[in-house]
């Protein structure tokens, strides 16, 4: 009964982790063990029907990498607050509500013309490339066949240069608006509906373009990050010296369920089959990846090509295929291996210890594990230690990669997205451009 033995442990963890952070909910080592502790809820919960049992191999290895997140976050801890210490007595100066930092109206309105007209063209490339120019008789249908296609390689033409590098733009704009809706939001000015559904709009069309391409994780990405801005700005006003409310806390809950909600019902409309209820349905996502990674322990498969980390960094190892022209490398499989176990499926998502052990070993458990800690927390310390003052009066870069990437820890029980997925060209893409955007859009004068 190991997986029930690792959830006590996992929620003694995250008791005495919530006690060392002063209740901060949204400390990066709290979401880790919180979201582990609700994987494991929903594996004891299926575990008759998906034999949900572990090895004691499994259960080392797992518990390994989650007492080092755990020790290595409160190592630099104190000294990430110090460093983080200074910077707030060099920035901090009054500020009031006509100093948050805001994008003018002409340049908003250029924005939003721009936004439909991605969204617009990445459409028509999406029916163009399934071969649906003749007419559409379902969406859900239209999704389905580019979601396959472009897994599998087998469509005849892909996007644009517009479309794609246009879709990176989009992504940008996403945080920038949600750093401008959040902090008015937070410090509840008095902005009009108008204001709002200009710096929505951005917003949308990102969400629209993820949709039609069959993908959920942006939508998920974009609240995650939504859920942390806010947070940190409320965190902020109070100069993160109260606790976190109880009540606040149970807001945040409400948003989430209603996610997972959300989440559940989109499936029909991706061309996403299932006869599993909604309780399975999430199991499969957030629990399964438990059992998998227990079937890829049994199965004691390990890096064996000559590609050092083939599954950690495929995506840098894509990018340098596409520079030198290797197919081999171009082609790289994201996806792992299905599992099925009593006739329901496992999915094919397996923590993200998979690539870790699959590429170096318990080494790789042990230093990848402490890399992503040492990131998060870095982060995570620098921004409580900024003032809400500095927030205002211009966009936060720090805050807006911290909330670009902060899906890695949500995900930390389901799969690895720090090295895996934030480490490619489209995402460096991302970055820069919302880097640039939070310099310049503030800045630019019609």
């Amino acid at each position: 009964m190991y997986v029930i033995f690792l959830l006590l442990i996992v929620l003694i963890l995250l008791l005495v982790q919530l006690n060392l952070v002063d209740n901060d909910i949204f400390h990066p080592s709290v979401i880790v063990y919180a979201c582990y502790a609700l994987a494991l809820i929903f594996a004891v919960i299926e575990m008759d029907n998906w034999d949900i049992y572990i090895s004691d191999k499994t259960f080392f290895i797992i518990l390994t990498g989650l007492v080092i997140y755990m020790v290595i976050s409160m190592m630099f801890r104190k000294t990430l607050f110090i460093i983080g210490k200074r910077n707030q007595e060099t920035c901090t100066h009054s500020a009031d509500e006509t100093d948050i930092v805001d994008i003018q109206p002409l340049i908003m309105v250029f924005i939003d013309v721009f936004s439909l007209l991605i969204a617009l063209r990445y459409f028509l490339d999406i029916r163009r490339s399934t071969g649906s120019l003749s007419g559409i008789t379902s969406i859900s249908t239209m999704i389905y066949q580019y979601r396959v296609g472009s897994v599998n390689g087998t469509l005849e033409s892909g996007l644009s240069s517009f479309s794609a590098h246009g879709f990176q733009i989009l992504f940008a704009l996403t945080f920038i608006c949600i750093y401008l809706i959040a902090i008015n939001a937070v410090e509840k000015t008095q902005k009009t509906i108008f204001w709002y559904l200009m710096r929505l709009i951005p917003i949308v069309c990102f969400l629209f373009c993820s949709l039609i391409s069959g993908s959920r994780n942006p939508l998920l990405q974009v609240v995650l990050g939504s859920a942390v801005t806010v947070y940190i700005f409320m965190r902020a006003k109070n100069k993160f010296e109260r606790k976190f409310k109880l009540k606040s806390a149970f807001k945040f809950i409400v948003i989430g369920i209603i996610v997972l909600v959300i989440f559940v019902q989109l499936k029909d409309l991706l061309g996403r089959t299932t006869q599993y209820n909604f309780l399975e349905y999430i199991a499969e996502y957030i629990a399964a990846p438990i059992k998998n990674f227990d079937v890829f322990i049994s199965k004691d498969l390990r890096n064996d090509s000559a590609l050092w980390g083939r599954e950690t960094f495929v995506n840098i190892w894509k990018f340098i295929g596409s520079l030198t022209g290797k197919t081999e490398l171009i082609n790289l499989p994201m996806n792992k291996e299905f599992n099925f176990l009593n006739g329901m499926s496992l999915g094919n998502v397996y923590t993200s210890f998979r690539e870790y052990y699959y590429d170096f070993g318990l080494a790789g458990i042990i230093i990848l594990t402490t890399i992503h800690s040492f990131i998060f927390t870095g982060l995570y310390a620098r921004l409580r230690k900024t003032s809400l003052n500095v927030f205002k009066t211009a966009i936060n870069k720090k805050l807006l990669i911290y909330a670009f990437i902060t899906q890695a820890l949500f995900y930390f029980c389901v799969d690895d997205r720090l090295f895996q997925a934030y480490l490619s060209q489209g995402n460096f893409e991302a970055i820069i451009f919302m880097l640039l955007f939070a310099v310049w859009l503030p800045r630019f004068k019609l």
